[in-house]
């Protein structure tokens, strides 16, 4: 458990610094802020890809538990 919430928190992170670049480039479209948003993304592209298979992992597994009968039970 403590491993998802840390990598959670890291994703939240991480999508809070890509955010603001990607705010400013929505903003103001020039070449520079494009850059920003580039260079942000290659940052730490190894990063990144973990932080995205694990909020897959994460979001099949609460998939999976909404599709469970256990769930489909108590919707009825």
């Amino acid at each position: 458990m403590q491993s998802r919430k840390g990598a959670l928190s890291a994703l939240c992170d991480e999508l809070d610094e890509f955010g603001i670049s990607v705010c400013h480039f929505d903003k103001n479209h020039s070449h520079d802020n494009a850059a920003l948003v580039a260079l942000e993304a290659l940052r730490d592209f190894d990063t990144w890809e973990c932080l995205v298979f694990c909020a897959r992992d994460i979001i099949t597994d609460q998939i999976t538990a909404i599709d469970s009968p256990e769930t489909d039970e108590a919707d009825k």
